[in-house]
């Protein structure tokens, strides 16, 4: 979540907060990011660092930089410490071996913002997983597009009664990426916006990344007809920002634009949505993420009624915590 939404999400979770600073002090957690260069990590590990300032907790950060290798060098020189483990993975399918050790040396696993396979992770009653719900992301997008389409009747620049857009995907590999593109179009149909869709492009949830993907199509394609470009995270969103300024579009309010819409809410993007070179954004709450993740690492409840009683939130039979996502903009 982007920093200027954190004040807000800090009143919201007072509750929480105070079940944090309960905790005992000196308690060690150890946290795995896949990589600190990703905007939306950086919010999560910022506030998770923050979270266990306020718990007396001391939070021990491993960066992975991207690097699968690496990381599963950092697990397994912390395997057996005894301490909690906090796991954002590089790849969320390939750490069979990491939750086998982890259960045999009887370690407490969270898995956040990147989703492991629930088979791997079945029968374990000490691995959990935190997340934004990525179901609710796409529909929330949806109807933050909605409101931007139906507040400015020139969305269809080109006048011919189609809506065209760009899909930016992001990692092939992260459940989110298809539950994110799935819902905001299904939903977008439903709300009576069928959308021609003139291309799908894998940014990877990178902005540069991004950026030359749709760089290539606007070489190819040209930008004269599209209407809208839909991003499954906000650094992607960045990355089509800068090539469709290159362009002379989505320069700020009052120029031509097209509808550029992402998710995360990072204060990046916020700052573009707040001068009109964005349309529209979706909070992903990264303070609550971290007070949960951290909550579910440091508690003593072993059972899920009772951890979700402490946490006063529901807890799937599969150990998932879903955070609610807030919508940002969806106006011209």
């Amino acid at each position: 979540m982007g920093r200027a939404l954190g004040m807000v999400a800090a009143l919201a979770l007072a509750g929480l907060a105070g079940t944090a600073q309960a905790r005992a002090p000196g308690q060690a957690v150890d946290a795995f990011y896949y990589d600190l260069s990703d905007p939306f990590v950086r919010d999560l590990a910022d506030a998770l660092e923050a979270q266990a300032r306020r718990a007396g907790v001391e939070l021990i950060p491993h960066d992975a930089a991207g690097d699968a290798g690496q990381q599963d060098l950092q697990i397994s020189a912390a395997l057996g410490n005894g301490h909690p483990k906090l796991l954002n993975l590089v790849y969320p399918r390939g750490q069979e071996r990491v939750i086998a050790e982890c259960r045999r040396e009887g370690e407490r696993l969270v898995f956040f913002n990147r989703r492991p396979s629930v088979a791997m992770t079945h029968g374990y009653g000490r691995a959990w997983f935190v997340e934004g719900d990525s179901m609710q992301a796409g529909q929330l997008q949806a109807k933050a597009i909605d409101g931007w389409l139906r507040a400015r009747p020139g969305a269809d620049r080109d006048g011919d009664g189609t809506l065209r857009a760009v899909v930016l995907r992001g990692d092939p590999k992260h459940q989110a990426t298809y539950l994110r593109t799935y819902n905001v179009l299904y939903t977008l149909s439903e709300l009576g916006h069928p959308v021609e869709c003139v291309a799908t492009l894998m940014g990877g949830f990178s902005e540069q990344q991004a950026r030359t993907e749709f760089a290539d199509y606007a070489l190819r394609q040209g930008l004269d007809s599209l209407d809208l470009v839909i991003c499954n995270n906000d650094a992607m969103a960045l990355g089509v920002l800068a090539e469709l300024q290159r362009h002379g579009l989505n320069l700020g309010k009052g120029g031509p634009a097209v509808g550029l819409f992402g998710i995360d809410g990072t204060e990046e993007a916020l700052r573009a949505l707040n001068s009109g070179m964005m349309s529209g954004t979706v909070c992903n709450d990264a303070l609550q993420q971290a007070e949960v993740a951290l909550l579910v690492a440091t508690s003593a409840a072993e059972d899920r009624d009772s951890l979700s009683r402490e946490l006063g939130m529901p807890i799937s039979d599969t150990h998932e915590i879903s955070v609610p996502y807030k919508m940002v903009g969806g106006q011209p």
